[in-house]
């Protein structure tokens, strides 16, 4: 992201917390193969930080009960460093 992201851009990252990999076989009555990795906020502030990046600030929220997955969201609000 950092070679591709303006000085100065912004970007907002938004995963599933945790450490897991989920396998799914059917989305929306679709068969599928289809692994999504969970990550580690921490982690990737770090590498984000690594990379040009200055974490403005993270998130953590737990799942709509009923209308999505239930996992715990974050979400990083993160700047590429100027110049």
């Amino acid at each position: 992201m950092s070679r591709v992201l303006k000085p100065g851009g912004l970007v907002l990252l938004g995963v599933h917390v945790g450490r897991e990999v989920v396998h799914v076989d059917e989305l929306w009555g679709i068969p599928v193969d289809f692994d999504a990795a969970y990550f580690d906020l921490r982690e990737l502030s770090g590498n984000l930080e690594i990379h040009g990046f200055t974490v403005i600030e993270t998130v953590q929220r737990e799942p709509h009960p009923e209308v999505e997955h239930q996992s715990i969201r974050g979400y990083i609000w993160a700047q590429r460093v100027a110049g």
